[in-house]
């Protein structure tokens, strides 16, 4: 993300930082624009206790992890459930992410599929879903020729005492 422009921030307690070193989140760090979680919240064994860390360093959240599908299926007919490397743990439903943010006064937007944000923000449904869509049809070649990357001065300098979003 940095390379492309953006100001984000490294934080996995379960691995390596292998591709954004310098650019660890550190204690003190907060008020980021945005928290993004992919491919993450299947592995936490208390996501509401994560959940309620997470706001303290922003009041938006966007997550990535498949909705169960109605009538939870048996773990034979769900590739999901990974049974073969046992790493995901936690599941959900589309009314166990509404619950999620009710428990954090938060508003839900959500594709009814894979990708979810959780925010304090009012955003528009409609708007949020398109911007989805149009990522499958170039908006990100669009943002990455329009965004300066940071490579250069990421090379030159020391992290950055603003920090806008993190990985």
């Amino acid at each position: 993300m940095r390379d492309i422009g953006f100001d984000f921030y490294w934080y996995d307690p379960y691995s390596t930082n292998l591709t954004a070193r310098g650019f660890e989140l550190v204690d003190g760090m907060s008020d980021f624009e945005l928290l993004t979680c992919f491919e993450v919240f299947e592995h936490l064994v208390d996501p509401v206790k994560e959940m309620e860390k997470m706001f303290h360093l922003s009041d938006s959240i966007l997550i990535s992890t498949y909705l169960l599908p109605a009538g939870i299926p048996k773990p034979e007919n769900w590739w999901y459930y990974g049974l073969e490397h046992g790493q995901h743990i936690s599941f959900y439903s589309f009314a166990t992410m509404l619950f999620m943010a009710k428990t954090f006064g938060c508003n839900l937007y959500s594709n009814g599929a894979t990708i979810h944000m959780f925010t304090k923000r009012s955003l528009n449904p409609l708007l949020f879903n398109l911007l989805l869509k149009l990522s499958r049809y170039g908006l990100f070649s669009y943002v990455k020729r329009n965004m300066k990357s940071k490579t250069q001065e990421d090379s030159k300098s020391n992290i950055s005492s603003n920090p806008k979003s993190i990985l």
